[in-house]
């Protein structure tokens, strides 16, 4: 089971949004079927699908931007 490890409290988030994990060196996103979507470098992510994550990607959680490091 996994747990939630961040809240971002911001309007079209879902509650249950994506998944970031780390295996070995490489760090994956998820969306996890969000109503509003997970993007990186501007292109929807397709749910349930893992991408993987570089250091300077952005990475948008429905209106929320974050630059990856």
């Amino acid at each position: 089971s996994k747990r939630v490890q961040v809240c971002l409290p911001y309007e079209g988030v879902s509650r249950i949004h994506a998944l970031i994990v780390r295996e070995n060196t490489t760090c994956f996103v998820e969306d996890l079927n969000s109503t509003n979507g997970t993007w990186v470098n501007g292109k929807v992510l397709e749910p349930r699908t893992p991408c993987v994550l570089n250091e300077g990607d952005k990475v948008r959680f429905a209106e929320i931007e974050y630059i990856f490091r």
